[in-house]
């Protein structure tokens, strides 16, 4: 498995989309959700091959926007059957990518450890002080592309729903992100207050 060269081919194609309509959705949330990936792994010890998946299923996730929005999961599984096995990687390698992938299809409901932590780092950042405007920059994306107008209140409303009701499904992003997370609703709740 190249794992170098599958990092480079997936910012390759996810960098051109950056500055256009994509906002949440790019090469940057790829590489945090590698880079949370890559912490959950290593807190909880798992061995380098399972590693080296999860940051594999991590790059290329969303890769699949590209071509299809609603359905870009199913869309980045078809481009890693495509490019993965010129890579290194084998067919029982690149089943288990695409199960990892399709893990974090929404509602998301990880059936392993290592579903559970792709999915858990693809929203690492509802425990972070960057929260906001990671939230905000969804939010541009949705009115850009699902023609999706939220008021303040709305948008405000709809976000502390989530932040409420989600839940961390490792021990990892539980142990990283949960406290952040309590306070991120906390915030929330002052600003829908002044709103």
């Amino acid at each position: 498995m190249n794992l170098d060269a599958a990092t480079s081919y997936a910012i390759k194609e996810l960098e051109p989309i950056e500055k256009t309509r994509y906002l949440y959705h790019n090469v940057y949330h790829a590489l945090d959700v590698f880079k949370s990936v890559a912490a959950y792994g290593i807190s909880v010890n798992i061995n380098a091959d399972d590693l080296v998946l999860l940051k594999t299923a991590a790059v290329f996730h969303d890769i699949g926007i590209i071509t299809s929005y609603e359905k870009h999961e199913e869309a980045s599984v078809d481009v890693i059957k495509k490019v993965l096995p010129g890579l290194g990687y084998n067919e029982v390698q690149i089943e288990k990518i695409s199960q990892l992938i399709m893990a974090t299809k929404m509602p998301t409901n990880p059936k392993n450890e290592l579903e559970k932590l792709i999915c858990d780092a693809d929203l690492d950042y509802l425990g972070r002080e960057d929260y906001l405007e990671i939230s905000e920059r969804l939010r541009r994306e949705w009115e850009v592309i699902r023609q999706i107008k939220y008021t303040e209140e709305d948008w405000l409303d709809y976000q502390l729903s989530y932040l409420v009701t989600h839940k961390y499904y490792s021990q990892a992003a539980q142990t990283l992100r949960n406290a952040g997370k309590a306070l991120n609703i906390i915030k929330m709740e002052e600003l829908l207050k002044k709103t």
